[in-house]
């Protein structure tokens, strides 16, 4: 809202403008302000979990993808286990390596070359699954396999995805209530 004031300038009487918000379109704007936060935020939430989760899936698709190649490339069987620096009692959402497992003892010993390390999986997410994956020489897997990943929220999550490793080594993010059935892993 603005007032006219009236002014003595050296031609006479001037009318000047004045400027400015009264306290109640002030407190109008940041009412709306807030509504519209209220409703975005939580929008703009979900969008981050929804994006971390594509990502960490994708993450873990492209570590397992890069494991089958290898073992192609090699010609020998590539392990991918959960745990940075051994496959036995670690827990997959902790982190994960993936290795040439030359005698196929399921560990890493030191003639084995450790191909990948990736650390533990931020913002809570958990990954469960099998305990292992193994890609053979021609790229096949060992066992189809499906790894669940899920946000701290759990298995109710609207954004849970399942890594899927058919038998013949196909890597591909589904959603876990889809993802074609194997055998008990």
């Amino acid at each position: 809202m603005t007032r006219n004031l009236e002014t003595l300038s050296e031609r006479g009487w001037k009318s000047t403008r004045c400027g400015g918000f009264t306290l109640i379109e002030l407190m109008i704007t940041i009412a709306l302000g807030a509504i519209v936060m209220g409703i975005g935020v939580p929008s703009y939430q979900d969008f981050v979990v929804k994006n971390r989760i594509q990502t960490q899936a994708s993450e873990i698709r492209s570590s397992l993808a890069m494991a089958r190649v290898e073992a192609i490339r090699r010609g020998l069987r590539v392990r991918v286990c959960p745990g940075q620096d051994r496959c036995v009692g670690a827990n997959w959402h902790d982190g994960w390596n993936s290795f040439v497992d030359k005698n196929s003892d399921n560990n890493i010993d030191p003639n084995e070359t450790q191909l990948e390390v990736h650390i533990r999986l931020d913002g809570g997410s958990t990954l469960t699954g099998a305990n292992h994956v193994i890609f053979k020489s021609d790229g096949t897997a060992s066992k189809a396999r499906i790894l669940n990943l899920c946000t701290a929220d759990g298995d109710d999550s609207p954004h849970r995805r399942g890594i899927h490793v058919s038998n013949v080594g196909r890597v591909r993010v589904c959603d876990p209530d889809h993802c074609p059935p194997t055998r008990p892993i």
